[in-house]
């Protein structure tokens, strides 16, 4: 353990050259050092690199034999261990030799060859966990004369690139990663996963997240033909580290696949409660079960207001949804509120809901209650829902003689859409001011309406 650490305390200084310095008539750099004995050195070629980020400098590591190398016990030769230019453990410091090449990574230190031809190949890539450089015991060295030269080995940057459709269908780039060293950085990029009913970014440096839209799934080709399935996009690049080559597959892209709006996969009712808002977009992914209330309601937001969103029910249900309005101005009221032109709610099914419209209600324009929705504007899509319930108008109304109340079983102002209803009960009170005529009964389309007449005021 002595040796080894003397060894790396007394580790030679490291020595910049500048290429072509001796046939500029510098005198000789070394001279000093092979007066000291410093008389075997080991050159690093930057090979179009740069150390300390200055161009045409190469590193030249020098030693003392009898000082920092390992005489064999036979005496016949001396070995050392390098250290890589950069290694911490460099008495330089590491930072002066620290060596980088704009859009490159470096693949290793290597012998370099150069053919007839002018073609440049690389082999025996120094591992310097292991290789050990041997010099005869007996020999004559001088600094100025390297034992080994280690030429530096590039190879571009790896890149991914995410795309996205356009408008148009054109694919465009969302983001690009275009330094992805294999040797350290793993080729297999994690997508974008569900985690408690929302789309998580794994690994935003890569694919952020689009504002307005949910992520899908990915492709490895523009056709769509080819998907990810695993959870991750596997970059193809190759390369061959002993020989310091790679192939034409560096830059690889990948197609990706949004869906308009901010998606939650829906488990339960709590999770609906927790995340509806009246722009939201929403797949259900089992039951929704209200009959606690101490666990989760109908969210008040959805019957208060105006729906927007989206909805695939994906067949199942929602049982025992309630809503109670007690007081209110003007407004509508059903499960929900009223339901947008751009609404989209498909395959859907509310079982033993209630709507319960109770106090005063006041009103000096056109009101529509229903079980599921008060007023559903005539451009909403909403396709196979079916609901059962009870829908109950109990309160007192004050009513303009300009205004309407319009009651449904399903909705106030039921268009023509794909809702069915059975089992729907509807029990209108008479405490209502004015002359007002009411029918506990709905027609075909489970409608009825309230016509308002001249009612004296308050």
């Amino acid at each position: 353990m002595m040796k080894k650490i003397k060894y790396l305390l007394l580790l030679t200084a490291i020595v910049l050259v500048a290429v072509g310095m001796a046939a500029c008539g510098v005198d000789n750099p070394y001279a000093k050092y092979e007066k000291e004995g410093y008389t075997v050195s080991v050159l690093y070629d930057a090979n179009g690199g740069q150390f300390s980020y200055v161009d045409n400098i190469n590193v030249r590591d020098v030693f003392n034999p009898e000082v920092d190398m390992t005489l064999s016990p036979d005496g016949t030769k001396y070995t050392l261990k390098l250290l890589a230019p950069g290694d911490e453990n460099r008495k330089d410091g590491s930072s002066k030799s620290q060596i980088t090449k704009e859009g490159y990574f470096l693949a290793g230190w290597y012998v370099k060859s150069v053919d007839g031809n002018g073609n440049v190949s690389y082999s025996d890539r120094w591992d310097f966990e292991n290789d050990l450089l041997e010099i005869d015991a007996n020999g004559t060295y001088k600094a100025s004369q390297p034992v080994l030269t280690l030429h530096a080995a590039w190879i571009p940057y790896f890149s991914m690139e995410f795309l996205m459709e356009d408008a148009s269908g054109e694919w465009v780039t969302i983001s690009k990663n275009d330094k992805i060293n294999p040797l350290v950085d793993s080729l297999d990029i994690p997508l974008p996963v569900w985690e408690e009913g929302k789309v998580k970014t794994t690994h935003p440096s890569y694919l952020p997240a689009q504002n307005g839209k949910t992520y899908v799934t990915a492709y490895a080709d523009a056709e769509k033909t080819v998907e990810y399935t695993q959870g991750v996009a596997h970059h193809q690049g190759t390369w061959d580290i002993e020989t310091a080559t790679w192939g034409s597959n560096i830059v690889q892209k990948v197609y990706t696949s949004w869906r308009e709006g901010e998606w939650h996969h829906i488990y339960t009712a709590s999770d609906f409660q927790a995340n509806a808002y009246l722009s939201g977009c929403y797949e259900l992914m089992g039951d929704l079960d209200f009959s606690d209330a101490s666990v989760a309601v109908w969210p008040l937001t959805l019957s208060s207001g105006e729906f927007s969103g989206k909805i695939i029910g994906n067949g199942y249900k929602v049982i025992n949804a309630k809503y109670t309005q007690t007081i209110a101005t003007g407004v509508n009221a059903g499960l929900f509120g009223s339901i947008a032109a751009t609404a989209q709610i498909t395959d859907l099914h509310f079982e033993n809901a209630s709507v319960s419209v109770l106090g005063s209600i006041q009103t000096t324009k056109t009101s529509y209650f229903g079980l599921f929705a008060g007023e559903i504007d005539s451009d909403a899509t909403v396709t196979n829902v079916t609901v059962s319930g009870t829908v109950e108008i109990l309160g007192s109304f004050t009513i303009d003689n300009a205004a309407n109340v319009s009651i449904g079983l399903v909705a106030g102002n039921l268009e023509n859409k794909d809702i069915s209803f059975e089992n729907v009960s509807l029990t209108v009170g008479e405490d209502i001011y004015g002359e007002i005529p009411f029918a506990a009964s709905a027609d075909e389309e489970g409608k009825v309406t309230v016509t308002a007449v001249d009612s004296p005021a308050i």
